[in-house]
């Protein structure tokens, strides 16, 4: 478990984390009131609060095909989710897509994992 201190930004008013990331699309749900926190690009994303974000990230690594709802908010999958490989040891992290091809939304696994 992690802990991340969440700042407000008294320059515009938004919340912040200062602390940089680094397992890509690694996320929490629920750090206060409709707040997710993401792993983008180095540094952790803040949404929900105030807006209509993606759901959660599901709590297990979904496998690849199984079904999702691709889009871009209004609790629909989010479009990454990070995992690690293996949850007992922490090693190797993977990204699995809820992507969206001529058909039903599956998720897709970058195979890192496999």
């Amino acid at each position: 478990m992690r802990e991340l201190i969440v700042k407000c930004d008294p320059q515009g008013g938004f919340w912040r984390v200062d602390e940089p990331c680094g397992l890509e699309w690694d996320h929490c749900a629920a750090v206060g009131p409709a707040i997710d926190i993401s792993c983008e690009a180095g540094g952790w994303s803040l949404t929900g609060a105030g807006g209509n974000p993606p759901a959660p990230c599901p709590a297990a690594r979904p496998p690849a095909g199984a079904t999702c709802r691709a889009g871009a908010a209004f609790g629909r999958d989010r479009e990454h989710c990070g995992y690690p490989c293996d949850s007992d040891s922490g090693s190797g992290w993977t990204i699995v897509s809820c992507i969206n091809e001529d058909g039903p939304s599956e998720w897709k696994s970058d195979g890192v994992c496999q």
